[in-house]
């Protein structure tokens, strides 16, 4: 699925003389399964502006690749963003499964639509054929017939064709003729079929010479009935599908331009338009909902309204102007009640590692906090990202695509652990870090290098979310902040042994602590810009060494690479005279 804003390029389409043709100019964020009720698919119109000041900048990003990767339940990054939201989709207009519960609770069709487009009326507008795009682009397409159907050239000539199938190449050769562009293809007794799939209406079949195009030429009523299972399961109730026909419906008809000699297509047929499933998706419940509404849409101010839907709310919806920019009467946030039906009411939380995700915004250097605007629903309409002596401020929208989140209603939590330098064993050692935005508990967890993590003493951060702790690690450690049921902020503790070393009589003697019996120690003498070793030797019971040898005059030092968790240890400068 993809979460980017998709826009069709103009191409020819001369449909039956009585057809209308258009384009949506917006994908929907609509279920995918029959059945279920599954996630969304897209966003918002690109209505994108880019506008710069002194010290922020508004942005679009330009998404190459996969969104930032997200993690759930434990994250390793030091600074760990907690993300928890609402909703699936844009949210605007009728809440797919908000529908679902006011059917459940006895509501017609018409008082949900009046409930979630304010201000609009039911009116009958007279049928229309559109053209869907089935294959974009190809290189061979199979039609079928279980009856003789005929076939008329973009030249006019007319072929009669045996009941079976016809392999189509990009030279369009049929019965071993070449014909020309496009070829239509009309059904005798049954339905015509493409690569196997069986389609109501018209086949139409463009080429370039490289690639083949087919369209889909027939009645919106028989084209809804491929839509509407496709977008919620056929076994909700009759009135949330009748409901669900109509807002399709309408927003089909709303965004159909003026005629055109120069399109190929209407509608995709996929998740850039409506999810479009041909008879293959077709069930008898949904075909009774599009009967009993036929012709069915809503009206305000005498224009057919572009019915937006989305999956889920979070339980209550988003206006237009929070996710256009721009006022539409019919489109205003409403309550969104039975919003609880949805797996994806509540969602999260997820984990980020903050320094992917400023990147990813566009921010250079650390990132230090980010810091929402958000609409009248709680959404977030605008996200600023704020590093050091820079910022970047970036839609809500845009947001959700970088990093792959379901909606724009979402919370921030912020989790991070200063990395500090190396601790020496058992001295305290200064933890700092930052903990907000989170509700409940948040707890200091430490784990030795290959241990059990174990809960280690509470967090109290302060007002702006700083903490300081200190801790006394006797080992190498890792450490991370848990809280509200997740986990990150790592930072691991590298821990060295104490190493005292005295000359006596020109050699070095000295212990080591903790007391590492066995631990392999060494007599290094300072060479121009690096060390020499000179000596080796164990260290003994109670942690202590010597060497025997005498040194030379100069400047020394006692090094120990004990293992056990424990990392090289170093002693001070000792002079030999």
């Amino acid at each position: 699925m993809t979460f980017l804003v998709l826009r069709r390029a103009v191409l020819s389409f001369t449909l039956l003389a009585t057809a209308l043709s258009g384009a949506a100019i917006a994908t929907l964020a609509t279920p995918q399964a029959r059945g279920q009720a599954g996630p969304p698919t897209a966003t918002s119109p690109s209505t994108a502006t880019t506008a710069t000041t002194a010290t922020t900048t508004v942005r679009t990003p330009t998404v190459a690749g996969p969104p930032v990767p997200a993690t759930e339940g434990t994250s390793n990054s030091p600074t760990t963003l907690v993300i928890s939201g609402r909703g699936w989709g844009h949210g605007v207009g009728l809440g797919q499964w908000g529908m679902f519960g006011f059917a459940k609770r006895g509501w017609t069709y018409a008082r949900i639509l009046a409930h979630y487009y304010r201000g609009t009326t039911l009116e009958r507008r007279p049928p229309v054929i559109v053209g869907v795009l089935l294959m974009e682009e190809g290189r061979q397409a199979e039609l079928a017939s279980a009856s003789p159907w005929t076939v008329v050239d973009g030249n006019g000539k007319k072929v009669a064709l045996p009941a079976g199938s016809l392999k189509l190449g990009v030279r369009l050769a049929v019965a071993g003729r070449a014909l020309a562009s496009p070829l239509t293809f009309s059904p005798g007794g049954s339905a015509l079929s493409i690569d196997g799939k069986p389609y109501r209406g018209q086949l139409r079949v463009f080429s370039n010479r490289k690639r083949l195009q087919v369209v889909n030429a027939l009645r919106l009523e028989d084209y809804l009935k491929g839509v509407v299972p496709a977008e919620v399961p056929d076994d909700w109730p009759a009135e949330a599908l009748k409901a669900q026909a109509v807002a399709a419906r309408s927003y089909a008809l709303a965004n159909l331009p003026a005629p055109s000699a120069s399109r190929v297509f209407d509608l995709y047929s996929d998740v850039r338009d409506q999810v479009y499933g041909g008879i293959e998706a077709e069930a008898p419940a949904v075909t009774r909902a599009v009967q009993a509404t036929a012709r069915q849409v809503l009206v305000h101010g005498g224009k057919v309204v572009t019915a937006y839907y989305s999956s889920t709310t979070g339980g209550r919806t988003a206006s237009a102007t929070e996710w256009l920019g721009n006022s539409v009467p019919y489109l205003v946030s409403v309550s969104d009640p039975y919003d609880t039906h949805s797996p994806y009411h509540t969602w999260g939380p997820v984990l980020f590692d903050a320094r992917k995700v400023g990147k990813a915004l566009g921010l250079k250097g650390a990132l230090v906090d980010l810091v929402a605007t958000r609409g009248d629903s709680g959404r977030v309409r605008e996200l600023t990202a704020v590093g050091v002596g820079t910022e970047v401020t970036v839609r809500g929208t845009d947001v959700r695509t970088l990093l792959g989140l379901r909606s724009t209603w979402f919370t921030i939590g912020w989790l991070a652990l200063d990395p500090p330098a190396r601790a020496v064993y058992g001295a305290p050692t200064r933890l700092t870090g930052t903990a907000r935005g989170l509700e409940g508990a948040i707890v200091l967890e430490g784990c030795a290098l290959g241990g059990v993590w174990q809960e280690l003493e509470s967090v109290r951060p302060g007002a702006d979310g700083s903490f300081e702790l200190t801790v006394r690690p006797r080992a190498s450690m890792e450490y991370r902040l848990s809280a509200a049921g997740v986990r990150g902020a790592l930072v691991r503790v590298p821990v060295q042994p104490v190493v005292k070393a005295t000359v006596v009589s020109r050699s070095v003697e000295g212990t080591l602590s903790p007391p590492l019996r066995g631990a392999a120690v060494e007599v290094q003498r300072q060479a121009g810009g690096g060390w020499a070793t000179v000596a080796k030797a164990t260290a003994g019971a109670g942690g202590a060494f010597s060497f025997g040898k005498r040194l030379a005059p100069g400047s020394y030092r006692v090094v120990c690479v004990p293992g056990k968790g424990l990392v090289q240890g170093v002693s001070r400068m000792l002079a030999v005279s």
